[in-house]
């Protein structure tokens, strides 16, 4: 009789079984929620490469520096034996460097628009046979060439009213800088603030690589100006 009475009052309670199996769905539904969010938004968003896509990646950029300098096209590339994260969309600076002297620098656009793999080994090329601020790498000095990688990242346009503002906004060592006037731009890395710290020396040294004067910056109607941020490394000295 305990027994029937104990089941009668289950069956008099069923919103109990029905609150345990809403609860539960709920906890499914929301950690489902919750890896969606994670797989589709956070994670393809970082820039962060662990130590094995650095290494993947400055791989093939050698490869890549070998081919352009011998005069070949962009190498080709095995999707299945490649990184998920290398193939996600990305910019990247490829920096050419020989006996601590910097011999290429390029991008060939700020915005993510194409695989990183793809863009990086795109402006490996570029840096070996369109950078015409620097003598050509030759083959003898492959072996002295390091590599470095600079993926760009929240580029954002800054809104000023003076000169000075423009100054107080910039956060020196952390920001990349962009300076258009049209179809005119230049840009120094985040790394150049080690040779530029003082942000107006920055800013009129970026006006000069730009080919205008050095005070054009602090002139009316101002240049455009955006920051970015970059997540550098390359190979070891």
């Amino acid at each position: 009789m305990a027994m029937r009475g104990n089941d009668m009052q289950a069956e008099a309670r069923p919103g109990s079984v029905n609150r345990r199996a809403n609860f539960w769905a709920r906890f499914i539904f929301g950690a489902i929620g919750v890896f969606i969010v994670w797989f589709f938004v956070i994670r393809p968003n970082s820039v962060e490469l662990s130590m094995a896509q650095q290494e993947q990646l400055l791989g093939l950029a050698r490869e890549q520096l070998i081919a352009s300098v011998a005069g070949e096209d962009l190498i080709d590339i095995y999707l299945p034996d490649l990184s998920d994260r290398i193939l996600r969309d990305g910019a990247a600076f490829v920096s050419l460097i020989v006996d601590g002297t910097l011999r290429g620098c390029m991008i060939d656009q700020f915005e993510p628009h194409e695989p990183l793999v793809a863009n990086v080994l795109r402006n490996v090329q570029l840096a070996v046979r369109s950078d015409e601020r620097f003598v050509a790498i030759e083959e003898s000095e492959i072996e002295k060439v390091r590599i470095k990688i600079s993926v760009v990242y929240d580029i954002e346009t800054l809104r000023f009213d003076s000169s000075d503002d423009l100054e107080d906004r910039l956060t020196p060592f952390v920001d990349g800088v962009i300076l258009s006037i049209g179809e005119q731009l230049a840009t120094y890395l985040p790394s150049i603030w080690e040779t530029f710290p003082d942000p107006d020396e920055f800013l009129s040294q970026l006006s000069i690589k730009a080919g205008w004067g050095a005070d054009r910056w602090k002139a009316e109607p101002y240049p455009a100006v955006q920051i970015y941020s970059v997540f550098a490394f390359g190979e070891p000295e």
